[in-house]
């Protein structure tokens, strides 16, 4: 996989330290510490930041959520954070500002 983003950015002339970050899904193949796609695009550009990504965490957090047969309170708990959570993720602007709310 790495080979093809990295073709892809050379024939496109963009480089590896322009990436700010990257968003996976967790897979030991993107995760891996040595030869894991993060593990090389870190080679490349060693101030990436590397997140899970938000929908796969909302996604397993859901499936937990009825898997156990939790309450429909819980439930509509699920819902709410799911709405604010697209609602965060949207926008590149909201990240940011969400971001930024955190560090503080």
């Amino acid at each position: 996989m790495f080979a093809l983003v990295d073709s892809f950015m050379k024939a496109d002339k963009l480089e590896w330290t322009k990436c700010s970050s990257i968003c996976s899904d967790g897979a030991p193949t993107m995760l891996g510490s040595r030869r894991g796609f993060t593990a090389r695009v870190k080679e490349m550009n060693p101030n990436v930041t590397i997140s899970h990504c938000f929908v796969h965490r909302e996604n397993l957090g859901f499936q937990l959520s009825w898997d156990r047969r939790l309450s429909n309170e819980l439930g509509n708990v699920m819902q709410d954070v799911t709405h604010i959570v697209n609602f965060i993720k949207s926008k590149s602007l909201n990240s940011r500002l969400f971001k930024k709310l955190c560090a503080s």
